[in-house]
């Protein structure tokens, strides 16, 4: 107790398991974890976007973590977990039906936690923590509904204004 320790998260790729529905693609993929998500004031990290449309995203992500070693960290460390989630967007044209077979996927990551639509490709959580990502996905749709509404009006400013000046 009372001593600092490091590790590191490494994230470099994830395997999406196709099956025989290989028309599902995933693209704007991102995996976001954290170290210790029992606790809900715990941060949440999460890799770069991979915007390729693959069933392998590749990432190059390495996160170093130092802590003070404390019982409540101690304990984490002995009884807790890295939870890691999996989000992406599906491709146009892919088959929704892929989606539920998602549970298999699994990032392959080794230890020395939303953007915008992106949809979670891992089992919700449940009770209060679960509600609240429901909600910060649905906020989050909201967002990226109204900017792409607000892109719609300034492009019919921008044809209105266009269409003024060429008279």
């Amino acid at each position: 107790l009372d001593s600092e320790i490091a590790f590191k998260v490494r994230v470099t790729d994830v395997v999406f398991d196709a099956g025989s529905e290989a028309c599902c693609r995933y693209y704007h993929t991102y995996v976001r974890y954290c170290v210790n998500s029992d606790d809900p004031d715990s941060e949440w990290h999460e890799t770069e976007l991979c915007e390729d449309c693959t069933f392998n995203p590749r990432f190059k992500h390495d996160k170093v973590f130092t802590l003070q070693v404390t019982s409540e960290v101690l304990g984490c460390l002995l009884h807790g977990h890295v939870t890691f989630q999996v989000w992406g967007k599906l491709a146009p044209g892919s088959s929704s039906k892929s989606v539920s077979r998602a549970s298999s996927i699994l990032p392959r990551a080794s230890s020395i936690p939303p953007r915008a639509s992106s949809i979670p490709l891992l089992p919700p959580r449940r009770g209060k923590r679960g509600e609240l990502e429901r909600l910060d996905l649905q906020i989050e749709a909201q967002r990226e509904k109204l900017s792409e509404l607000e892109a719609k009006v300034r492009e019919c400013q921008a044809s209105k204004s266009g269409q003024k000046s060429a008279r």
